[in-house]
């Protein structure tokens, strides 16, 4: 999913019908928004406590500049033993 900020990323998650409300084990959210690792971090341990879904934090870029420029990177944070 690509939206355009964390508050955006919580109504898809946790919204009516949001992906908490679905069945999640077994299941993974790739998430290419642009929003705070903290809070990316934050709502992946609350999907996950609430259906057993898995998150991966995979930013596109976090400059608009490099967007524009078509520079950009792909950034993949996940934690697959559920460490911290």
């Amino acid at each position: 999913m690509r939206v355009t900020d964390a508050t955006a990323v919580e109504s898809v998650v946790f919204g009516r019908d949001g992906l908490a409300a679905a069945p999640g084990a077994g299941k993974l959210v790739v998430d290419f928004s642009l929003i705070h690792p903290d809070a990316a971090r934050d709502i992946a341990a609350r999907l996950k406590a609430a259906n057993g879904m898995a998150w991966v934090d995979a930013p596109r870029c976090r400059q608009l500049r490099q967007f524009c420029e078509q520079r950009t990177d792909l950034r993949i944070s996940l934690n697959p033993r559920g460490r911290r």
